[in-house]
């Protein structure tokens, strides 16, 4: 930490751990204004900006703010420590969400860099979220496609973790 920032609290990290729990718990039910300001104090106190902008991904998805999302990932892409997987499979759910063809560039990525299992879950979670939907998506058979390779390759995850 730089000597021109204040040092953190006593005691921040726990309340940090409070605070984002309590966020991710609100996420289902709570008010974007109190979500807003949760993660204004977690800055506050000094939580790490990375993670503060994907929590506030977090909650631009969860209001179906497609290109507030996309926007702040492209920060997170470019300035941060974030997992690389993790940000292309936001990043294509998102723009796959908003009907861009951009997704299929990360979902591609993705793919071909060996995603983390959470990170393939992730992007599929978006994609049959679409798939249910009352309108199919223009680009339904790509994702159909994308959906295919990623249930395979957790499917061979799951088979060498139960294999001896």
């Amino acid at each position: 930490m730089s000597s021109d920032q204040p040092h953190p609290l006593p005691g921040s990290d726990l309340a940090l751990k409070v605070l984002m729990k309590i966020f991710s718990l609100g996420l289902a039910t709570a008010r974007h204004d109190d979500l807003e300001d949760i993660l204004a104090a977690a800055l506050r106190l000094h939580y790490d900006e990375g993670q503060a902008t994907l929590a506030e991904v977090r909650l631009q998805i969860r209001l179906e703010n497609w290109i507030g999302a996309v926007r702040l990932l492209k920060q997170i892409e470019v300035a941060t420590r974030i997992d690389p997987a993790l940000t292309s499979a936001l990043l294509a759910g998102c723009l796959f969400r908003m009907g861009d063809a951009e997704w299929s560039r990360y979902a591609a990525k993705l793919l071909r860099e060996g995603g983390s299992n959470g990170a393939l879950q992730l992007l599929n979670g978006f994609l049959q979220a679409q798939a249910g939907g009352l309108h199919p998506a223009p680009n339904a058979a790509e994702a159909e496609q994308v959906r295919q390779r990623i249930t395979a390759i957790l499917k061979n995850a799951q088979a060498k973790a139960g294999a001896p």
